[in-house]
């Protein structure tokens, strides 16, 4: 029996996770790589790759295996495609002991960005994640609370149903579960405090009771992020205001990046304008728009150019959008177009051992 459970056993590995929404620019992934390998020790995105190229391509029988995490991998493709090549590739050296597993959020990015040398490098195996159900949602939330009272049982089931109805997002679900819970808190506190400045109430010696999250808790917390400061903001928008934001969302659909160039947004919007029978406002126009949600923070525009390359991004979560536009006649339209990068997610797995993959 030991030696079956000595076999059952995983051999000891290193774990480090890189995040592209959390790095400024893509060859920051060789620095926080390096990083987490050394120590603690920095270098510059230059420096930092070629010190990891010689650590996975040098033989050290003491180094452990190493897996590399990296999530949203969309957002390290480049032009030259260097630094995708260079985290796929060490996998492949002798002496690396490296695996790599990428999540991304296009569906098709191998086929769609990826150049075949890179691609001849992940083998290519795909688990695809579609948006959480409403039964999946709820599942979720009631482990994440398993062992505690504080929600009623249907008010789990009601934030499930309303986040299921937008974006499937779960943790979407368990924000408006923190923030339900901090008003019944906050509920159940002022209560107490009513009962016990009362006269002749014998004594308020009772204490408080256990806050229980209710649906009108739940109701209320949806309600606070439908009223967000960034949803308000959209939903007083000027009309073009609102149609640049969903030719992004459009263009982010397509391209299976959160990143798109103000040329792409472009067409969308004069797509859109001609669905609905308006003139389409001139490039100009248009770069005032973008550049009035930049100033409220909507998006995030690259200052360092002005032109139909120029890069933008969203400031706020693509979910206070879709909110913010659900009763937008324009909302219909690109829920028809969904079906790529927010509706899944792509995993691709590389391992050291003959390269092969699995998810």
């Amino acid at each position: 029996e030991e030696e079956e459970e000595d076999a059952d056993a995983l051999a000891p590995f290193d774990f480090i996770e890189l995040n592209g929404m959390r790095l400024t620019d893509p060859g920051q992934a060789y620095v926080q790589c390096w990083r987490a390998l050394s120590g603690g020790r920095t270098a510059t995105p230059a420096h930092a790759v070629s010190l990891l190229e010689c650590k996975f391509s040098s033989r050290d029988g003491g180094r452990r295996p190493l897996v590399l995490l990296i999530d949203e991998l969309d957002l390290l493709v480049t032009k030259r495609q260097t630094v995708m090549y260079n985290f796929f590739n060490w996998p492949t050296l002798p002496h690396a002991a490296v695996i790599v597993v990428a999540i991304a959020n296009t569906m098709d990015l191998p086929e769609r960005f990826m150049s075949g040398r890179i691609a001849s490098r992940i083998g290519l195996s795909r688990l695809t994640f579609d948006p959480y159900s409403e039964a999946e949602l709820e599942s979720i939330v009631r482990a994440r609370l398993e062992g505690t009272s504080a929600f009623d049982a249907t008010s789990i089931t009601y934030c499930a149903k309303k986040v299921a109805s937008v974006s499937g997002d779960a943790r979407r679900a368990l924000d408006i579960c923190r923030r339900a819970a901090e008003l019944a808190e906050q509920g159940a506190a002022e209560a107490a405090a009513a009962a016990a400045a009362r006269p002749n109430d014998g004594g308020g010696g009772g204490g408080v009771a256990q806050a229980q999250a209710q649906i009108e808790h739940v109701a209320a917390a949806v309600k606070e992020m439908n009223s967000s400061p960034a949803v308000m903001v959209i939903r007083h928008s000027s009309l073009h205001e609102r149609i640049f934001l969903m030719a992004v969302l459009m263009e982010f659909r397509r391209c299976g990046l959160e990143e798109a160039t103000f040329g792409r947004i472009v067409r969308h919007h004069a797509d859109l304008c001609r669905l609905h029978g308006l003139a389409a406002p001139t490039v100009s126009d248009l770069s005032a728009v973008c550049a009035r949600l930049g100033e409220q923070h909507i998006l995030v525009v690259d200052t360092f150019r002005n032109d139909l390359y120029q890069r933008v991004r969203l400031g706020i979560n693509q979910d206070d959008v879709q909110l913010a536009l659900k009763n937008d006649p324009l909302h219909a339209l690109l829920k028809g177009t969904q079906g790529g990068a927010g509706s899944s997610k792509f995993v691709a797995a590389d391992f050291m051992a003959g390269r092969s993959c699995s998810g």
